[in-house]
């Protein structure tokens, strides 16, 4: 779990923790180094919603997001054992 990196860009003290079984709803942008592989809003149009904890999104989410509170935005950093494919993306929730 330390091998994954959050840095929070904005906070919600107000809020708990996200939990597993929550039903979960994220925006995001991947990163490949510096190049831009992913943008929910651009390129899908909507979020993801997912039940967390369920192995619907990569590990590295299932982790990342339980460290979350609701409402918060986070730059994280997935080593590539932890995120689909082997590779280290970057992603911004």
């Amino acid at each position: 779990m330390g091998r994954i990196k959050i840095v929070k860009t904005k906070e919600n003290l107000d809020q708990g923790f996200c939990q597993v079984d929550d039903f979960i709803t994220v925006h995001w942008k991947g990163y490949l180094g510096k190049k831009k592989v992913e943008d929910s809003k651009e390129w899908f149009h909507k979020p993801k919603v997912f039940r967390l904890g369920h192995y619907q999104v990569t590990k590295c989410w299932d982790i990342a997001l339980q460290q979350m509170r609701i409402g918060e935005s986070a730059t994280v950093n997935c080593p590539g054992d932890l995120d689909k494919g082997g590779v280290g993306d970057q992603y911004v929730h």
